[in-house]
Order: C-alpha cells, then sequence, then structure tokens
C-alpha cells in the first residue's frame, strides 16, 4: 500500500502572539512560517502543506477535505476479477 502524507501546521493562532513568540524565542525556537512550512513539505515529499488552528477553526475544515480528496485521488486501481479465456 502507498504511504501518503500531507504536512499541517497547527496551531496557527500562536504565529501573532507575541507571549508565545517570546516564550519560544527564549528557548531557542522560533514560529515556522509558511514558506518553512511548504519547505519541509517539499523535503518530505508530502503532497501538500496546510496551516490551521483548532482554537479559532481556521482551516480545521479544509485539513480533513484535503486529507479526505488525497485518499480518494490516490485509491489504487481495482483489478479486474474476470478472466476471458
Amino acid at each position: 500500500m502507498k504511504r501518503i502524507k500531507e504536512e499541517i501546521g497547527t496551531k496557527l493562532d500562536t504565529r501573532n502572539d507575541p507571549t508565545i513568540v517570546k516564550r519560544l524565542a527564549e528557548q531557542g525556537m522560533t514560529v515556522i512560517n509558511t514558506a518553512k512550512g511548504e519547505e519541509l513539505k517539499n523535503r518530505i515529499k508530502a503532497v501538500k502543506y496546510i496551516e490551521c488552528s483548532a482554537k479559532t477553526s481556521e482551516n480545521l475544515k479544509t485539513v480533513f477535505d484535503e486529507a479526505v480528496k488525497t485518499v480518494l485521488m490516490n485509491k489504487p486501481q481495482q483489478r479486474s476479477k474476470c478472466a476471458l479465456l
């Protein structure tokens, strides 16, 4: 079975939160921007990169819609069970 990857950037609502950005900086970390997410998507050969926020529901429906669409579009072809003699 073929493995399909989608990269999901979560906690989109925290990207512009000064408190969170400061806390991450204190730990030597940064918020991932869209360009970095796309770069990682390409590196891991994922089919999509989608950012979302469970807190604000931003793009949540898109995450699930795209996951279903990706699975359905990459579904293996069924072989015919009928044989001609």
